[in-house]
């Protein structure tokens, strides 16, 4: 159905058949309003012809319409605040990278364009490239009632590890734009359509009276006009990935804590090896964001035998520092050592502490970066 109105008054008619008839004076000009109500998806053509009482004036405006529209969701639940955002999460910031599937789906009635951007936080100010993070489908079209997947692999860097150094912090931001296909096939001028008639067609026009019929030829719309069509129809919504802070390995031990015990179990000493240490972590990782600002981690010892033993710490060139040279840890109880780092400078350095005993010895990586403002550069 479309309704017309003239003056105000609006009337519901058929789409095959509009006569409306509208009484004007010499320059007047009236409008003439067109509503229309699909009631079925699909695109519909039609023309609008207009002819005066004594049948000298004719032209015909063409129509385009179509019903249904696309709307995409993705197989995530929303936020509580904000229901076109929804969050994934990254994981600890300790791999190398990060792989994550998920499923747009299209609930909607017509086809669905679907456009993918990257951005470093929900401000998206800042476009991630794609050596940072990739999608297995960064533009796609889906059909209604149908799903596609999306893989989401992301490189992990300094930026997110430093972010996520203390608690959760979003480390990306995917906004997905989407926008029916029938308007995209508008964008790439697929389908002809004509701008809105205007006084400044119609008076031209009215030179040409004497001819029996005139069939107005527009020209297609300029690139603006597409442009600003295409921006007004198109939805989006977005999702955060909320990366997590990398725990140490030590985490995985037993929930006893880290200081040296003075008790322990007989049972479970008569029954370990005569001496055996074991340690935490091969490799340390300090990650400063300013010169002068320090940074203190810890390596956890165990001594599994079943003897006192007797441990020596080499010693740290600047700007590495260890406060304990010698310790003595009883037999079946773990303890720690912290490590400070604290550097004068921009730059990245590199130790090695030596953890020795009379029966083994371990040797422990410590790699440490002072980071300005333009290493953290996006």
């Amino acid at each position: 159905m479309i309704s017309t109105s003239v003056d105000g008054k609006e009337s519901y008619v058929s789409r095959k058949e509009i006569v409306v008839p509208v009484c004007a004076s010499s320059a007047d000009m009236w409008s003439l309003r067109l509503v229309y109500e699909p009631t079925s998806t699909g695109l519909v053509r039609s023309r609008l012809k207009c002819t005066s009482v004594d049948g000298t004036i004719r032209f015909r405006l063409p129509i385009y319409g179509y019903g249904g529209v696309a709307l995409v969701e993705p197989s995530l639940p929303p936020t509580p605040n904000s229901p076109a955002v929804y969050e994934l999460s990254g994981g600890q910031m300790k791999a190398e990278s990060y792989h994550y599937d998920m499923y747009l789906r299209n609930v909607g009635y017509q086809k669905a364009f679907v456009m993918a951007q990257c951005f470093s936080g929900p401000s998206c100010t800042y476009s991630l490239e794609p050596s940072r993070i990739q999608l297995s489908a960064p533009s796609m079209i889906i059909s209604p009632a149908d799903a596609r997947k999306v893989s989401v692999h992301m490189n992990i860097t300094e930026r997110e590890k430093v972010l996520c150094e203390q608690r959760p912090e979003i480390i990306a931001t995917i906004r997905f734009y989407y926008v029916d296909n029938v308007m995209r096939q508008l964008l790439q001028r697929k389908v002809a359509v004509r701008p809105e008639l205007c006084d400044s067609d119609l008076r031209p026009l009215l030179a040409h009276c004497a001819d029996d019929c005139h069939d107005l030829e527009l020209s297609l719309p300029d690139e603006a006009c597409h442009s600003r069509l295409f921006r007004n129809s198109v939805k989006s919504f977005t999702i955060n990935i909320r990366g997590q802070p990398a725990r140490p390995s030590v985490l995985s031990l037993p929930n006893n804590p880290l200081t040296t015990h003075s008790s322990a179990p007989l049972s479970l000493a008569s029954n370990l090896p005569p001496a055996s240490l074991s340690v935490s972590a091969k490799s340390l990782t300090f990650i400063t964001g300013a010169v002068g600002e320090a940074r203190e981690l810890s390596v956890l010892i165990r001594n599994r035998s079943s003897e006192n033993v007797q441990i020596q710490f080499s010693k740290l060139a600047p700007p590495f520092s260890c406060k304990v040279r010698k310790s003595t840890l009883k037999h079946g109880n773990r303890g720690s050592i912290k490590i400070n780092f604290s550097a004068d400078s921009p730059g990245t350095w590199e130790e090695v502490l030596t953890i020795s005993s009379p029966v083994n010895s371990f040797h422990v990586t410590l790699i440490g970066k002072c980071l300005t403002q333009s290493h953290l550069k996006l």
